[in-house]
């Protein structure tokens, strides 16, 4: 059997590039996510408050960031504790930090996981309820969204999730 093909392509490699002066296509755009979350000092005050009021009295606490994306960074500047009601000792309504934590003054949500899973090592990420939720704050509000959960009395995972997806996963000291 002859070998025509490997012999079209040296003599198609040997004419010249295929895309013009470029054997290959241009790279793709890549976005630009951020890399992580820092807290400013007055909201990692309310932070560290939020959490001591959750751990001590075992109940969660809910609240709103306020803040902006800067580049590859995530910068919470401002926090609002939400009072529970409607609600059992593990958490406070969704649908009230959904009303509450969204544009222009609020920018998403954060939460206390005070349970251990095993009695010593907390929940460090997001459950499938906080996902619904963080869902429902989307769909509302139709922008990216930066949310957080507290996990002992300094450390955070936060993610910004919102119209590219899920585009940040950061643990962080607050």
């Amino acid at each position: 059997m002859p070998r025509v093909l490997p012999a079209v392509l040296l003599a198609a490699l040997a004419a010249g590039p295929l895309l013009g002066q470029n054997a290959l296509p241009p790279a793709p755009r890549v976005q630009s996510f951020p890399a992580h979350f820092t807290f400013d000092p007055a909201a990692s005050a309310v932070l560290r408050t939020l959490w001591a009021q959750s751990s001590g009295e075992k109940r969660e606490y809910v609240a709103c960031l306020g803040g902006d994306f800067q580049g590859d960074t995530v910068r919470v500047r401002r926090v609002l504790t939400l009072e529970p009601r409607a609600a059992d000792s593990l958490g406070v309504s969704a649908q009230q930090s959904i009303d509450t934590c969204g544009p222009p003054d609020w920018q998403g949500t954060v939460h206390t996981h005070i349970a251990r899973y095993d009695g010593e090592r907390p929940y460090a990420n997001f459950s499938g309820a906080d996902r619904g939720v963080m869902l429902m704050w989307w769909k509302r509000w139709k922008v990216d969204g930066m949310f957080c959960v507290l996990y002992s009395d300094r450390d955070a995972y936060c993610e910004v999730d919102g119209t590219g997806g899920l585009t940040n996963m950061s643990r962080s000291a607050y």
